[in-house]
């Protein structure tokens, strides 16, 4: 194993070479490019899409970035890859390596698989040529903001695209499985296997936080299924409501991620609760209080 660890593509020397010091404006720049590899923000963009222009498209989006994340995590615990030695890195390069305050291990790489794995599934789902174009930039401009910023080697890149590259294809088939069974006599094993199946990855497999993202996903899958008998909610509608509903929605996620965080300090279930009320609030809260405002707006301009 450590052998396969060894070489240009793991070598700080290689970070070193790759980094352009360009000046205080470019290391914000690669910071702010950074965080849009984080799945904290695909959550918020995958929710956007649930909330204002397809559920399903949303849901599957969802889906994948949290498959995709919690065998990133799974991954690197089995390979237990160390990240880049600051020590070694240039000078420039070790002060944006500390004050990343990163944790874990580094191969292969969050968020670069994140990143692959949210863009390629949009581009599959979606086939659009802006979707196309915003996908290829952020599959490149991301990863090599970890490397800008010293907490990834390229091997560590490469590994996190060639996994998402892997999973996607069996993410898409099993997805397609379940769109096509959920009305056949898979209607209910599907919505166990939604509860059951997070709850037991979360408890007998490793993983940095691997808590929460099993927490979202079992969330956002039960939270969908639940919707879909009890009201009929459509994302489609002006923009302006389309805004409001962004804005309810994100400050929803907001509340519940920085309003519980504190409640529930130092609890071992801390990060899956938090997670998965954040993923309920996404597919069936949010969309329900979305419900009741369409119905209200439609009863006021009626009497008008």
């Amino acid at each position: 194993m450590e052998m396969f660890f060894q070489g240009a593509l793991f070598s700080e020397e290689t970070i070193n070479i790759l980094h352009p010091d360009l000046g205080p404006w470019l290391d914000q720049a690669m910071k702010i490019i950074s965080m849009m590899g984080a799945e904290l923000f695909f959550i918020c963009i995958f929710s956007i899409v649930y909330w204002c222009w397809d559920k399903k498209t949303g849901i599957k989006l969802g889906i994948v970035l949290l498959v995709s994340a919690a065998v990133n995590d799974i991954a690197k615990e089995i390979f237990t890859s160390p990240r880049p030695d600051t020590a070694k890195l240039a000078h420039e390069i070790k002060s944006l390596r500390d004050s990343s305050h990163v944790g874990g291990y580094g191969f292969p790489s969050g968020h670069t698989q994140n990143t692959f794995s949210f863009w390629l599934s949009s581009i599959y789902y979606l086939r659009s040529m802006p979707v196309i174009i915003t996908g290829i930039i952020m599959m490149l401009i991301v990863p090599f903001s970890r490397i800008y910023l010293g907490v990834h080697y390229p091997g560590d890149l490469a590994g996190g695209a060639i996994l998402s590259m892997m999973i996607i294809p069996v993410l898409a088939a099993a997805l397609y499985f379940i769109e096509k069974n959920m009305q056949k006599k898979w209607s209910v094993v599907i919505p166990c296997l939604a509860i059951l199946v997070p709850v037991l990855v979360f408890n007998f497999l490793p993983g940095y936080h691997l808590n929460m993202v099993m927490g979202m996903l079992s969330g956002i899958s039960i939270g969908h299924l639940t919707a879909g008998g009890r009201f009929n909610f459509e994302p489609r509608g002006s923009v302006g409501f389309a805004v409001a509903k962004t804005l309810i929605g994100i400050s929803g996620l907001a509340a519940i991620l920085f309003g519980l965080t504190e409640a529930l300090a130092g609890t071992i279930l801390n990060g899956f609760i938090i997670n998965w009320l954040m993923g309920f609030w996404i597919t069936f809260l949010a969309p329900y209080i979305f419900v009741k405002i369409s119905v209200k707006i439609s009863a006021d301009s009626n009497t008008i």
